[in-house]
């Protein structure tokens, strides 16, 4: 059935030129995936239900905007997995913080699994009409998903993080506003030679009493302290987690904690009980035997349960909630299409539907047909109309903004010679040349502009590049700074050249990239050419956190997905060739 539209075979290996990324961008961009990460961080806590706020307005300030979303919730989910992954919060952290953001889901109202549109995160309640969106529901059971299989993955990690030392590099370059000459290089120097359990304790405790100084003498003379508080409540949280966990066994005097405390860098999770208890048998089982210690084993190993159990809870908790979405009423027969939505006040299916192959729909129909939901013969409805430049085709989308091509990226791979793989290239060329003509920074997506209304909320609506869209804007020229931190994933040279332009220009905040940098002429109220947009959207700053994820952990996401058993069953979909995009003659 589908051998018509496919390129190439899963069973074959695909040969992907990496970029080569230097020292000083590595850290930059670890840096800047550390500062979004600290949105979830700061935003996604008892003072929100453990719903994350839309967005944070920080000029005109509005602070926090009280209402999420279902794609907000599914990236404030797949943060903290990438702020694991990154080794930014303990394991421990990442598993309460997944467990309260579940927990508040089970309080929303929903329909067939679905959560609504909108919420208000203060009370739990929907927002406006009951509307379910087909979008936001895809994003959010791609995000159930592959958090699932993120944890899977987890277990077969240590609890010490390999990238221990490399965290706090990061925040210390934060603290000193992007410079290697900070007030803890010493110690990040030394951190790096930690090879056992009582250097990295060590290291740890060195960075807290650091930091505990340099607030202090820093709070005196009125200076910006927030990287330090980080650096302090990072270092606190560590030394938490892993004294916890042994139970302070390395106090016990006599006791040679290196060699039990190395079962904590090298052994996974899932086989740390066993060696423990292995452990446990030899130490029992010498001539310098302690009482004491054995009761600490005892309670290390009931730790240990505890953690991998919460974990396997979290998995089936997931699963329960990717069974219950049905997208069956989302589906109307008739066209073969997934509808825009469903109204539950009217109990009234949208007559809209998406009909573009590309389109941010996608993640929506392609696990619609993994999970058995809809016909499979739906994938080949969507439209594959396209284009030709540069010898390269690129599909057509509705309003030609990088969030309709590369937002499935975050989660779907795209190899060499299909259509997808030349439809993002193309996407990103056009971009890139559009933005050239107009003399502007190019990523260019539907973002918040520089236009307030009467309670002086920044605006949001798509904004595209006109070759690549049905809808043509031609009025205005807004460039969001998450477009190119997602076109780091397929042109990286140009990607990380533009991210540099936007730094220059006064883009950079505390959050990372602010929303967006507004060069429509009406607009501007200043000399400059250009306004920033002083806002973080939610839901660009989890997409940026997960293309940064992809590009400097080799496709982490990707790869995830693609392992995910319903992803395998129809993973050929992804290998179409490019010959069956349909070029639209001029």
């Amino acid at each position: 059935v589908l051998s018509p539209f496919i390129a190439y075979g899963l069973s074959q290996e695909y040969r992907i030129r990496k970029p080569r990324i230097g020292s000083e961008q590595n850290i930059f961009l670890r840096s800047l995936s550390r500062s979004i990460f600290a949105y979830f961080e700061d935003f996604v806590n008892e003072s929100t239900n453990y719903l994350v706020c839309d967005n944070y307005q920080e000029d005109p300030f509005i602070g926090v905007a009280k209402k999420t979303s279902p794609t907000n919730i599914g990236m404030s989910l797949t943060s903290f997995v990438s702020g694991r992954d990154f080794g930014f919060i303990t394991l421990i952290d990442m598993v309460d913080k997944l467990k309260h953001i579940l927990d508040s889901i089970d309080m929303l109202p929903t329909h067939r699994g679905h959560l609504y549109n909108w919420y208000d995160i203060e009370n739990n309640i929907s927002l406006c009409n009951r509307y379910i969106s087909t979008v936001d529901s895809g994003n959010l059971l791609a995000s159930y998903y592959l958090v699932r299989k993120s944890l899977e993955d987890m277990l077969n990690k240590p609890i010490i993080h390999i990238d221990l030392i490399k965290t706090f590099e990061e925040l210390s370059y934060l603290s000193s506003n992007f410079s290697k000459d900070h007030l803890y290089r010493d110690i990040i120097a030394s951190g790096f030679m930690c090879t056992d359990y009582s250097s990295y304790i060590n290291f740890l405790k060195n960075m807290l009493n650091e930091s505990n100084k340099n607030i202090d003498s820093l709070s005196k003379n009125g200076d910006d302290v927030y990287w330090h508080i980080k650096i302090n409540e990072t270092s606190n949280s560590f030394l938490n987690e892993i004294l916890g966990l042994t139970c302070n066994i390395n106090e016990i005097n006599n006791f040679k904690i290196n060699k039990f405390g190395q079962l904590f860098i090298d052994v996974n999770l899932n086989e740390l009980e066993k060696k423990i208890l292995e452990y446990k048998l030899n130490y029992n089982n010498s001539s310098v035997r302690n009482e004491l210690v054995d009761i600490r084993i005892s309670n290390i190993l009931d730790n240990i349960k505890r953690l991998t159990g919460n974990i396997y809870s979290l998995i089936d908790r997931l699963s329960s909630k990717i069974n219950l979405m049905d997208f069956k009423f989302l589906y109307n027969d008739r066209k073969n299409l997934l509808s825009i939505g469903y109204d539950c006040d009217n109990d009234r299916l949208d007559e809209n539907c998406y009909d573009l192959l590309a389109s941010e729909v996608r993640i929506a129909s392609f696990l619609g047909i993994a999970k058995e939901d809809i016909s499979i013969d739906h994938w080949f409805k969507l439209g594959r109309n396209g284009i030709k430049q540069n010898g390269t085709c690129s599909l057509l989308s509705w309003s030609g903004t990088m969030f309709e091509y590369l937002m499935p990226m975050l989660y779907m791979r795209a190899y060499p010679g299909t259509m997808f793989f030349d439809t993002y290239r193309g996407c990103v060329l056009s971009q890139i040349k559009y933005a050239s003509l107009n003399k502007i920074p190019f990523g260019i997506s539907e973002s918040c502009f520089y236009e307030l209304d009467s309670e002086l909320n920044y605006q949001y609506k798509a904004f595209g590049v006109p070759n690549l869209s049905i809808k043509k804007d031609l009025d205005n020229l807004v460039v969001s700074s998450y477009s190119s931190i997602m076109s780091l994933m397929v042109d990286y040279v140009s990607s990380m050249k533009n991210l540099n332009v936007l730094r220059k220009l006064g883009a950079l905040g505390r959050y990372g990239f602010y929303e967006a940098l507004d060069f429509t002429k009406s607009r501007i109220n200043n000399n400059n050419g250009y306004c920033i947009v002083k806002n973080y959207m939610a839901h660009h700053q989890g997409m940026s956190l997960m293309a940064l994820s992809n590009l400097l952990m080799d496709d982490v996401f990707q790869s995830r997905f693609e392992n995910i058993v319903d992803v395998q069953s129809i993973g050929e979909l992804l290998n179409e060739s490019s010959l069956n995009i349909n070029i639209k003659k001029d």
